[in-house]
């Protein structure tokens, strides 16, 4: 592309150009409090996807290109609020978490739920003392969402996961570790 960078321009420089010419919401992001749901769907819908920085999956359902993703967690790594983000996603995912994966789902709430999987794993891998205790209680839905479905291979990483996390954070004499 031409005014990207030059011959050596990569994806990053690539997503920033497009997304610059995009953002109906200012560069950083400091308009999406005002905008209202209409405005971000019309934009999502006739902007993002077209210019392929989104992609639908379903009829409500988007998902990230990977190198846009990547682009994205890149830009989050370099903000001063980036641990602050991460641990209020990682405690609002541990709702969600908690509110739809149990260890007695039938087959349409595993189908339903199935979505939200990847980022739950995501979520749980984070590496954050101040999400630790909603990283662990993830881990925990996870062994149950794979336990429901007698995936007990899985269920047992997760578990274990949950139990390096909570020995990390209380210590392995702990009475909820030991």
């Amino acid at each position: 592309m031409v005014g990207v960078g030059g011959a050596g321009a990569g994806i990053g420089d690539a997503v920033e150009f497009v997304w610059g010419g995009s953002y109906p919401l200012g560069a950083d992001g400091g308009g999406w409090a005002e905008a209202d749901g209409e405005d971000l769907e019309e934009w999502r819908d006739e902007e993002l996807v077209r210019l392929h920085l989104l992609d639908r999956k379903g009829e409500e359902l988007f998902g990230l290109h990977p190198l846009v993703r990547e682009f994205l967690q890149g830009k989050l790594k370099g903000r001063d609020k980036a641990v602050a983000w991460r641990s209020a996603f990682a405690e609002a995912l541990k709702t969600v978490a908690e509110q739809f994966l149990s260890q007695t789902m039938t087959v349409d709430e595993v189908t339903q739920t199935d979505v939200l999987i990847p980022h739950l794993k995501e979520v749980a891998t984070f590496d954050l003392a101040q999400s630790s205790e909603a990283c662990a209680a993830i881990c925990s839905r996870l062994v149950l969402f794979y336990y429901a479905q007698g995936l007990f291979g899985l269920a047992e990483a997760w578990g274990k996961r949950s139990l390096e996390i909570s020995e990390e954070q209380l210590g392995a004499t702990h009475p909820s570790t030991a």
